[in-house]
């Protein structure tokens, strides 16, 4: 289990370890100026009064070491030249808590931010300011600093240098690294992680936890990028007010996060600090509209001394939960707990006794929770994401398996219907024959074999009938589905001859285009249909003509079969002839009706395009 912690941790802290040591031992080789004397002024070109000065040595904190009286603090700090300088030479400001402006010899140097307002926020910015050879003499100069607070009573004065700028160059460089460019680089990456948590969000994982993290996030990047600038976003009151809600909502996001993954979160501690965060929030409020060093204060104040109480038990938790399910993540945010705690408890005792804390560390420890916060969330969501793909793929297999199966099922029911519709058509060819030819044939045979004397024309009429039954039947099953017009063409002729056997012409106006859904049932039907009115006609009309008219509409077949003979009386029903001729229309889904008066009568009937339902 350790080793998953101690790794980590030993890297993170001989990271910060190696930092600090750069930063703290960069030092330029020329002798700091520590003896100053300082005044206070109401106006930068105010004149400066030579009883006024105070002395004092640096570091020191602006209003507590040197009493503040006016908008401005001078600094005076005068130093010994032997030899003019060839080169250029500079001075470097490692840490001025305010704005500054600097002079030599009475001539202006440059500003270390903006003095006039709005006042340039300058903290923890390293300041090189140039001097030409020119302004430096032989013997005693002079060098005035004018410090404008950034906020009242508010300011610190480090260490400052003066000298060959090869001399100060080395140590401004590590400085700069180590307070711009490495905030500058957490600022970097920290965006990504808003970026990954504001995407995690919006697919629908709106946690408390996930919100306060984001807003940690975005304040960070707020408060860390107004220090870094050298004219501010935000005023003081602002910054001030963005730096206290980070703190707070660092303590109650990094309690959440590490309960949760140590599986031991207790819901009244997590109440309790965002109720503490609210209260103080709104006393945030107050201070600042009372006195704005106070609200300072406090908001450094919390960061360090509340992080000296949570981080503890944070550690506690995630070394219970390493101990039960050791991980590389369980350990990269154990190391950065520890190296969190450690960098809050350097600044400390940097600046002990407590006065006006001063974050120059500490501020490296949000960074370090959040990057091993980001790594569990990453894990986590690579995780899922990873838990998805394989459900996927499992899911996608699974399918495939039932579609098969579908499939297969399919077929085998194919296969079924295929053998039930041969099975059905065999049966209907069977009642075909023994209803249609075969009971022509056997009647004929009947009379034959008694020795009865048979009119030679009925027997030509029934053996003429049985064969034109038994061309009707093998047209029916040549015809192929959506081939109706051409099953009709093929039945013209034939009902043309039989018609002219009896003297009575035929007119055919069939123009059906293609239209489909016609089986060989359907044809047969249609075919005998048209038969049995041709034939009603012969026998009973005493017609001379008969026009079949066929139509193609909305997907069905529309035929009228009318003659010009004498006409009779239609009864309701009809007769036999008539009645079959109903019954086989409505079994295929279709309508008949029959027209009669003294001109000729006609056979109506509709028939849809539909798969045969009943048999013929």
């Amino acid at each position: 289990m350790w080793r998953f912690a101690v790794i980590p941790t030993v890297g993170l802290t001989l990271l910060m370890a190696a930092l600090v040591w750069l930063t703290e031992t960069a030092l330029p080789e020329v002798v700091p100026a520590t003896a100053v004397k300082f005044q206070s002024i109401d106006a930068l070109d105010a004149p400066l009064d030579p009883a006024a000065w105070a002395d004092a040595t640096l570091p020191l904190r602006l209003c507590q070491a040197v009493t503040c009286k006016g908008e401005f603090e001078v600094m005076r700090h005068t130093f010994e030249v032997a030899a003019k300088p060839a080169s250029m030479w500079a001075v470097y400001l490692p840490y001025f808590d305010s704005a500054a402006r600097v002079y030599l010899n009475g001539a202006l140097v440059g500003d270390a931010g903006s003095i006039t307002p709005p006042v340039g926020q300058h903290a923890k910015r390293p300041a090189l300011l140039d001097i030409s050879p020119t302004l430096v003499r032989t013997g005693r100069n002079e060098l005035i600093v004018y410090f404008v607070e950034v906020a009242p009573g508010f300011g610190k004065a480090g260490r400052f240098y003066v000298g060959p700028k090869a001399s100060l160059e080395g140590a401004f460089d590590v400085r700069i690294r180590a307070q711009v460019y490495a905030p500058i680089l957490t600022i970097c990456l920290t965006l990504p992680i808003l970026l990954l948590v504001g995407f995690v969000m919006s697919s629908g994982r709106s946690e408390p936890m996930l919100l306060c993290f984001a807003l940690v996030l975005l304040l960070f990047v707020l408060r860390t990028g107004n220090e870094l600038v050298v004219d501010p976003w935000f005023s003081h009151s602002t910054h001030a007010a963005i730096f206290y809600g980070t703190s707070l909502c660092l303590l109650a996001a990094a309690y959440g996060f590490v309960s949760r993954l140590a599986n031991a979160h207790v819901a009244a501690i997590e109440l309790g600090l965002w109720l503490a965060a609210i209260a103080i929030t709104a006393w945030l409020n107050w201070l600042l509209a009372q006195d704005l060093r106070i609200g300072v204060l406090r908001g450094n104040a919390t960061l360090r001394y509340s992080s000296v109480l949570v981080l503890p038990i944070l550690l506690i938790l995630i070394v219970r939960y390493l101990r039960g399910e050791p991980s590389w993540r369980g350990g990269w945010v154990s190391a950065a707990l520890v190296t969190a705690a450690g960098v809050v408890m350097l600044d400390i005792v940097r600046t002990w006794p407590p006065g006006m804390p001063e974050v120059t560390y500490a501020s490296f420890g949000p960074p370090l929770l959040v990057g091993a916060f980001a790594l569990v969330l990453a894990h986590r969501y690579v995780t899922n994401a990873t838990a998805a793909a394989a459900a996927n793929v499992e899911l996608a297999s699974r399918v495939a398996e039932r579609e098969a199966q579908v499939v297969e099922s399919y077929q085998r029911l194919r296969e079924a219907q295929e053998a039930s519709l041969l099975l059905e058509e065999r049966q209907r060819i069977m009642r075909d024959m023994h209803d249609g030819v075969g009971g022509r044939l056997a009647a004929l045979s009947s009379l034959l074999n008694r020795g009865e004397a048979v009119p030679t024309a009925d027997v030509r009429d029934a053996v003429g009938e049985s064969l034109q039954d038994l061309r009707l039947m093998i047209d029916s099953l040549d015809t192929l589905p959506d081939d109706l017009a051409l099953a009709l063409g093929a039945a013209r002729p034939r009902l043309a001859h039989w018609l002219r056997g009896h003297g009575i012409a035929l007119e055919w106006r069939c123009d059906i285009g293609q239209i489909s859904g016609f089986g060989p049932r359907s044809v047969l039907s249609i075919y005998r249909l048209l038969q049995e009115a041709c034939t009603n006609v012969a026998r009973h009309a005493q017609a001379s003509r008969v026009t079949i008219t066929c139509t193609n509409s909305e997907c069905a077949l529309s035929v009228c079969v009318e003659d010009d003979g004498r006409g009779f009386e239609v009864l309701e029903g009809g007769g036999r002839g008539l009645g079959n001729m109903r019954s086989r229309v409505e079994s295929l889904g279709g309508t008949f009706e029959v027209r009669s008066d003294t001109h000729g009568s006609g056979v109506y009937f509709k028939i849809p395009s539909q798969v045969e339902r009943a048999p013929v």
